[in-house]
């Protein structure tokens, strides 16, 4: 049994302390159930998340849009938002007591986060910074080390981004020595046209190129404008960039997909899917074999794209989320498996699924009745060392008074899922291999002192496929070795009990 922990921390608005008291935990599960008739049967698909405050006001909603989230080497996370309006920078990050705050920049116009932390834990920051005097917007590079905040100029854009500026983003990564990059979007004033643009730290200043830049639709009020560049760096340092072609008339939208070709010494741009009438927000991830995977909307659903190293692959319509105030956001676990935050118009808290065989709709991360509508603002997910989700969103609630403000969740599974439930005795660490496997699995445990051993076979149903073992075994190592010609390809779990306690290993079948 978990204990209810309840935290409280101020904040601080119009001269006044305020007590607010942090949500214990929003505990929620999948709709799917299992059948009571199957004994042997694990539940699966929930996901226990442990939210709080990062920051709040008690005003109206129209505040905290833009916010990103990392975590630093020792997991612990990192915010930057608005705190009120566009006008002021906020970095964040926990600790024991509470959340740190400090300011970034304030005094113009900021928006379009992107957040990335190196080795060496040092924060990197892209952003758009707005000067209405100059009618200037400039494409930001902030970084954090134990001196403080440094920022840098990387481009320029003269005018500004249009007003539909919260559809405005930015995206940083870093390569493998630490070297941040950049995709963000940038404006042509003579013909309005919207285009991607990519910058690189070389160690001494900043790269840019142009990504894409449509020059056949100048001058053409139905010409198409790129938005939503998301970029991931694979492991031999070769940016990738998906972006949307939009059509704001037709709304015929096109997702496409560009890296950058050393040997050609330009960007490749291909197309991934045509005519997808999509909305604005996209989310890119690399996975172990550097293969793009990429969620995004097609038509009013939440859809999924990968390629497997000869084509690409599509799931459409895991959830309906519409067009508008959409927000979609990618991770892959250690598996390689997807798992997407999404909200959208009309909703008040963003949704969680994720996918092993099947997709797993997870519900909201709280309960909508706790608030009201908080579509359209940013939204993040990462995960940490061990496996674990870390989410950040904004939140506005009436009772028992109005306030908006911004949350982090950290994210537990339950089920069959790898974990460890009760204290096991020592040295019965469970270790399984190889994974993924295609004909065999070993099974290896040690156990200090005699006791009964009980290891089983689940899918990821909660369906007990097979038991491999159950005995009372003596102290010392043991080691267990499995067929897997009667499981199809897919995930499933080693559940290892011991005097009624029990851990679980997730596995990978290939055929």
């Amino acid at each position: 049994m978990r204990k209810l922990v309840v935290f409280f921390i101020f904040t601080f608005s119009f001269g006044q302390i305020y007590p607010v008291r942090i949500s214990d935990k929003a505990c929620l599960s999948a709709d799917k159930t299992l059948d009571p008739a199957n004994q042997n049967a694990e539940p699966f698909n929930g996901v226990n998340w442990e939210n709080e405050i990062i920051d709040s006001v008690y005003i109206d909603n129209h505040h905290y849009l833009f916010n990103s989230m990392a975590l630093n080497t020792n997991d612990i996370p990192c915010v930057v938002y608005n705190p009120r309006q566009f006008d002021t920078i906020m970095f964040a990050w926990q600790t024991d007591s509470e959340w740190q705050k400090e300011v970034v920049e304030s005094g113009l116009c900021y928006y379009g986060f992107s957040l990335a932390i190196d080795h060496s834990n040092i924060v990197h920051f892209s952003y758009y910074r707005r000067d209405e005097s100059l009618d200037m917007t400039y494409h930001c590079h902030g970084c954090r080390d134990t001196t403080g905040w440094q920022i840098e100029y990387v481009d320029s854009t003269a005018g500004h981004l249009g007003n539909y500026f919260w559809n405005i983003n930015s995206s940083i990564d870093l390569d493998t020595s630490g070297l941040p990059g950049i995709a963000y979007i940038s404006w042509n004033i003579e013909d309005s046209l919207h285009y991607i643009k990519y910058a690189h730290y070389n160690g001494v200043g900043w790269d840019t190129s142009v990504v894409e830049y449509d020059s056949a639709y100048a001058n053409m009020q139905t010409g198409p404008t790129d938005y939503s560049p998301s970029l991931k760096f694979s492991s031999k340092n070769i940016p990738h960039i998906a972006f949307y072609h939009v059509y704001a008339l037709y709304h015929a939208d096109t997702l496409k997909l560009a890296h950058y070709d050393e040997n050609l010494d330009n960007w490749v741009v291909d197309t991934v899917h045509s005519e997808i009438y999509a909305g604005i927000p996209i989310s890119l991830a690399l996975n172990n074999q550097d293969y793009p995977c990429i969620a995004h909307g097609y038509g009013a659903g939440l859809a999924y794209t990968w390629w497997d190293g000869l084509s690409w692959n599509t799931d459409y319509g895991i959830a309906s989320i519409g067009w508008l105030e959409t927000r979609i956001r990618l991770a892959l676990d250690s598996l390689d498996q997807p798992h997407i935050l999404y909200n959208h118009w009309g909703v008040v808290f963003p949704r969680y699924c994720y996918k092993d065989n099947i997709w797993h709709m997870c519900g909201p991360v709280e309960p909508d009745s706790l608030g009201y509508d908080c579509a359209g603002t940013d939204l993040n997910l990462v995960f940490d060392h061990n496996g674990q989700p870390h989410i950040s969103y904004k939140f506005s609630q009436i009772d028992p008074q109005s306030m908006v403000g911004l949350k982090y969740a950290k994210g537990t599974f339950v089920g069959v899922e790898e974990y460890d439930n009760g204290k096991i005795e020592k040295n019965s660490e469970l270790q399984v291999f190889p994974n993924p496997t295609t004909r065999r699995i070993n099974i290896q445990y040690t156990i200090s002192v005699q006791s009964d051993v009980e290891i089983s076979i689940y899918d990821v149903t909660g369906a007990r496929k097979q038991s491999i073992m159950h005995a009372n075994l003596r102290p010392g190592m043991h080691q267990n070795r499995m067929d897997t010609d009667n499981l199809t390809s897919g995930v499933y779990f080693i559940v290892f009990r011991q005097n009624n306690k029990k851990i679980s290993r997730k596995f990978l079948v290939i055929k």
